[in-house]
């Protein structure tokens, strides 16, 4: 790890997973006998030029230690899950193959495949809670989040965009058999996003629950405030 600005920087995951580092004083933060976990996905692309997320691997690693402060510092605990997760999942290589056969032929970067291996690496890690890196909690407490909402039944926060997602292990393997199945029925914009809109659209046999509770944009009203009214039934 190297510090930059105060700021200690995790080269990988591993290191960020296994290692207290600045946020050990968070974990008293909590009455929680039982913190409710939240994952997220993250794994580096290199070399860097292949990279689609305008931000270098420096940057991604800088958002995950912010990412995980901000919500240990809530009551959660967290992990970042990674390829290694996934491959745990008991049908990782019918799965893969069954991407790249549907991918074949279409535009593609490691980054969109990458987006469909997180749905893997939730479901052998338990289900449960999963965030973006970017997404901060604002009104989802701990307590909240040791009951999984509409029980346990898939739930997305912020409509089709997959930031914010909750649903038991079996609801997290049936998500991730049909985004990739929903792989066949794209021509471009290859990515989980575009099968929760397929799955949503053409597929409503396959249910699961849509909330939009995600800030999408910096809640300011002026410069330096704050508009509340933004934020008020936001969770994150």
């Amino acid at each position: 790890l190297f510090c930059c600005a105060n700021i200690f920087v995790y080269w990988d995951v591993d290191t960020l997973n296994s290692t207290d580092g600045k946020f050990g004083s968070s974990r008293v933060l909590s009455s929680l006998e039982n913190r409710p976990m939240m994952y997220t996905f993250y794994e580096p692309i290199f070399p860097e030029e292949e990279r689609k997320t305008g931000m270098s691997h420096k940057q991604d690693m800088e958002m995950l230690v912010a990412w995980r402060e901000a919500w240990e510092s809530a009551g959660w605990d967290t992990k970042v899950l990674s390829m290694n997760d996934a491959k745990l999942h008991p049908h990782y290589k019918d799965l893969l193959t069954k991407l790249k056969n549907a991918m074949e032929g279409k535009s593609q970067d490691q980054s969109e495949i990458l987006c469909f291996m997180r749905w893997m690496a939730v479901t052998a890690a338990g289900g449960g809670w999963m965030s973006d890196y970017d997404v901060f909690p604002l009104t989802l407490t701990a307590e909240q989040g040791l009951l999984l909402p509409n029980n346990g039944q898939f739930t997305t926060f912020d409509g089709i965009i997959p930031s914010l997602l909750s649903g038991s292990a079996i609801e997290w393997d049936r998500m991730a058999h049909q985004v990739i199945d929903a792989v066949d029925l794209m021509t471009d914009h290859i990515n989980d996003m575009t099968a929760l809109s397929l799955i949503s659209r053409e597929r409503p046999e396959v249910a699961f629950v849509q909330q939009r509770k995600v800030l999408r944009e910096v809640a300011y009203s002026s410069i330096n405030k704050v508009d509340c009214f933004k934020t008020e039934e936001m969770v994150a």
